[in-house]
């Protein structure tokens, strides 16, 4: 049977429609993010069916089928006017037209071959302006009726290429590229297509015009030593290549020592982790609401000490009430606070201020002393076995090669979200235990990471 699954792998890589069809066993199973994202959204559905009133006379996940097309609706209602109101449950905080589209118009498509007579299609998706403990507007639904009519001819016409591809005895003769990229769907073959390309690649180069990219797509360029000189690349994307081939760092050792002195002692190393709660659960919080449940703080005086704070909330209940307590305890009024992105560090401090204003002076003053180590090595450092990233998993290999998240249980932060939702509904101590461990021992080697590249710059930067 062809899905609605299967629809929307063809949309986005034919090959990747065959490979599901065919060899299924080649795909990577799902992290531990995508199983907490699969989470979310039945989360989802459960609050969309309790937003249903029964007198509505709604029914659930039903299954739909004609010939060989196979749907399973979230809801369907009786139209006042007849027929059928079909509805896609969407665990979003908007509309997304390239995304929900397409799976809206195929669902149309299958529902009137099946027999049903469906007189209006709507997208149901979370409400941004929703607050708790009020959850009575949780939900926005958008009528798409117009624009999935305006999909059916284009719905028949991929249906039967889909036919076509699933008769194959071969996979579709597709090369890689930027399709196979999709963050908000990642394709679960990319181990499979991607086995051959090593290191950086043409789809690594910034802002890489589609012309072009589309140019070395078909002439099968991947590796940047194959692009030839006929491509126009921008001075900026010039040096992207020329870097990268020469396989040669550029350290501007000058810089980074005026840099590193600017710094006021004691220095606090510091880093959130966060979850975002499809359905907010907290007074005053919205969807997706960023809500900082843990922090790991380092504490480096000017004669080399080194302390650690920490905090991890270990329960179902708000965890800022206690975080915004110890934090304003943990963390000295003077010394810079050193943070590995220092938007995302900032805006959870502006808001717990939002939301807590009786720490408004001392969380300001938090704010004010931020410094941002990833500015540092995105101007001033630059390695080619970065591998294109200045993130803290890429950075930390080549600067301090004897610290490695590979033998953490915990090793990035989506994990991270998903360990923490795991935790606080296990009733089993032993587990509870064992997954606050875990994120401990993650965090702590965040900020561990900036002291010891901290000490590396440092040490670097004053060498003759």
């Amino acid at each position: 049977m062809l899905t609605k699954t299967h629809y929307l792998a063809y949309r986005q890589c034919p090959k990747q429609l065959w490979l599901a069809l065919h060899q299924l066993h080649l795909a990577t199973p799902p992290t531990p993010l995508q199983q907490h994202a699969l989470q979310i959204g039945q989360d989802v559905d459960q609050h969309a069916r309790a937003f249903m009133p029964a007198t509505a006379e709604p029914q659930f996940q039903t299954t739909l089928t004609a010939a060989d097309l196979l749907i399973r609706t979230d809801i369907l209602l009786p139209h006042p006017e007849g027929g059928t109101h079909l509805i896609e449950v969407k665990a979003t905080s908007r509309y997304k037209p390239a995304e929900h589209l397409p799976d809206i118009a195929f669902q149309l498509h299958v529902a009137r071959l099946a027999g049903l007579e469906v007189r209006q299609v709507s997208l149901m998706h979370l409400n941004p302006a929703c607050r708790a403990p009020d959850l009575s507007n949780l939900f926005v639904i958008t009528d798409l009726t117009a624009e999935a009519e305006q999909q059916q001819v284009q719905i028949a016409q991929d249906v039967a290429e889909m036919r076509r591809i699933a008769a194959e005895t071969t996979s579709p003769d597709i090369f890689i590229g930027k399709q196979c990229q999709k963050k908000s769907d990642p394709c679960a073959f990319v181990p499979h297509c991607w086995a051959t390309p090593n290191g950086i690649t043409v789809y690594d180069i910034p802002h890489l015009s589609k012309q072009n990219e589309e140019a070395l797509r078909q002439a099968q360029i991947v590796q940047l030593a194959d692009i030839p000189t006929q491509v126009h690349l921008t001075e900026l994307q010039s040096k992207f290549v020329t870097f990268h081939r020469q396989q040669e760092a550029e350290i501007n050792r000058p810089a980074i020592q005026v840099e590193l002195a600017q710094l006021d002692y004691p220095l606090h190393f510091f880093d959130f982790e966060t979850i975002s709660p499809a359905i907010p659960t907290h007074a005053g919080t919205t969807p997706y609401q960023q809500l900082p449940f843990q922090y790991s703080c380092h504490i480096l005086h000017a004669d080399g000490t080194l302390k650690h704070r920490q905090f991890l909330h270990t329960t179902a209940a708000d965890p800022r009430p206690t975080l915004v307590a110890q934090l304003v305890r943990d963390i000295q009024p003077e010394g810079h606070i050193v943070v590995y992105s220092k938007q995302f560090e900032r805006e959870r401090l502006r808001e717990l201020a939002v939301a807590f204003p009786e720490y408004t002076a001392e969380l300001e003053s938090i704010i004010g002393r931020l410094w941002d180590q990833l500015v540092l090595i995105r101007n001033h450092y630059h390695h080619p076995r970065f591998n294109a990233s200045n993130s803290l998993k890429s950075v930390l290999p080549v600067l301090v090669p004897h610290l490695t998240y590979k033998t953490l249980g915990v090793q990035n932060g989506g994990q991270a979200q998903a360990t923490w939702a795991k935790l606080i509904a296990s009733p089993d101590t032993a587990e509870r235990t064992h997954l606050a461990d875990q994120l401990l021992a993650y965090c702590h080697l965040d900020t561990l990471a900036m002291v010891e590249i901290h000490k590396h710059l440092l040490a670097m930067s004053n060498e003759q």
